[in-house]
C-alpha cells in the first residue's frame, strides 16, 4: 500500500528505498534514538569541560545540571524504546499497515 509520501531527499541508510510512510518511520525511529545519543554525548563532553575549567561555583553547578539533564534525556529515549520493545517488538520495527 502506498501512503502517498514522496520524500524530497533520501534519508541516511535508505538509498532511495523509503517511498511509503511505514518505510519512512522504520528508518526515522532508530535515527532519532541515535541522534539523541549523539547529542547527549556532545552536551556531556561540553559541560564536562565547562565544569573542569570553570572556577566559579555557579557555572560549575550549571554544568553539572546540564550533564544530569543530558543523561536523563538519554535514559528517557532509551527507556521509551525499551518499553515499546517489551510491550510488542513490532512497535519498534514499525512493520504495520494502515487499514483503508
Amino acid at each position: 500500500m502506498d501512503d502517498g509520501v514522496q520524500l524530497l531527499v533520501d534519508l541516511p541508510g535508505t538509498e532511495g528505498q523509503a517511498s511509503s510512510l511505514t518505510e519512512y518511520l522504520t528508518v526515522i525511529f532508530p535515527l532519532f534514538i541515535q541522534l539523541s545519543a549523539l547529542l547527549a554525548i556532545i552536551v556531556i563532553a561540553y559541560s564536562g569541560l565547562k565544569y573542569i575549567f570553570s572556577g566559579v561555583p555557579g557555572m560549575k553547578n550549571d554544568a553539572k545540571g546540564k550533564i544530569w539533564a543530558a543523561v536523563g534525556g538519554l535514559v528517557l529515549a532509551l527507556a521509551a524504546w525499551l518499553i515499546l520493545n517489551t510491550i510488542n517488538p513490532d512497535l519498534t520495527k514499525n512493520q504495520f499497515s494502515i487499514p483503508e
